[in-house]
């Protein structure tokens, strides 16, 4: 129980003590006193007498396993029941991960903020979670409070690549050459040609694979045909590319 001494000092009990850790409590093998507290934690994470449920590490497998398996059998039990079995872990390393471990933490903010927003950059398709703790005080005074519930979200890129320019077609023997000017965009993955008849509006892409390089050669036309070409660009998402807008068109008669 929370109480006062004689001299009128706080005091702090098992209960209160035991509620405070949240980021879980670490047992070694003990006396009789372990024990009561390994209960008086399975107790209040059970009936979340405190409104919270702290991991618990019982560490030295072969005591709670071998010696005293009825305690970590308990445990278990009602940690089963009352749907904590998950906060509940048996070690040898000190500095094993437990299931519930994750990478701390990192302030990406190097002074609190006065403002109730904040931009960060992000990497796409890489997971983030972001958690917000009130500071009072500065350094090396300050004192956080808890931190909010995780915000979680996954970046995704719906940006497609800018349109290629400048693209320029010319015919000789054989073929034609095309040449435009390449993407500044790193994610770029390649280009697609696309083609068709000047009697058509509709242009039709010319592989299923994209080409690397900033030209091409067409050399499946028929002499005295005029063709109609424009580029395409395919950044590297997966599984399904950002595609760009369609370059200029250019047409050209096959030699």
């Amino acid at each position: 129980m929370l109480g006062t001494s004689e001299d009128r000092d706080p005091v702090i009990g098992v209960g209160e003590l035991l509620a405070l850790a949240r980021s879980g409590v670490v047992y070694a093998p003990g006396s009789a006193g372990t024990e009561q507290e390994l209960f008086t934690d399975g107790a209040q994470n059970s009936f979340t007498m405190y409104e919270v449920r702290s991991p618990m590490v019982l560490f030295g497998s072969n005591y709670y396993e071998r010696t005293r398996p009825e305690l970590l059998a308990a445990l278990r039990h009602q940690a089963a029941v009352y749907g904590w079995e998950d906060l509940l872990a048996v070690h040898d390393d000190p500095a094993a991960a437990v299931p519930w471990a994750g990478p701390t933490p990192t302030p990406i903010n190097p002074m609190p903020l006065a403002a109730l927003s904040f931009t960060d950059s992000v990497e796409f398709e890489r997971e983030l979670c972001y958690t917000v703790r009130p500071v009072r005080g500065v350094a090396p005074n300050a004192v956080e409070g808890d931190a909010s519930p995780a915000n979680c979200f996954t970046p995704v890129d719906l940006f497609p690549p800018a349109p290629p320019a400048r693209l320029v077609a010319v015919a000789d023997e054989g073929g034609i050459s095309l040449i435009w000017e390449p993407n500044a965009e790193p994610d770029v993955a390649g280009y697609m040609v696309l083609r068709g008849e000047a009697s058509d509006a509709t242009l039709q892409p010319l592989m299923t694979t994209p080409v690397a390089e900033a030209r091409f050669r067409d050399t499946h036309v028929s002499a005295g045909k005029k063709y109609v070409y424009a580029i395409v660009a395919v950044d590297s998402r997966l599984p399904v590319a950002n595609v760009s807008a369609e370059s200029n068109r250019v047409e050209e008669t096959a030699r």
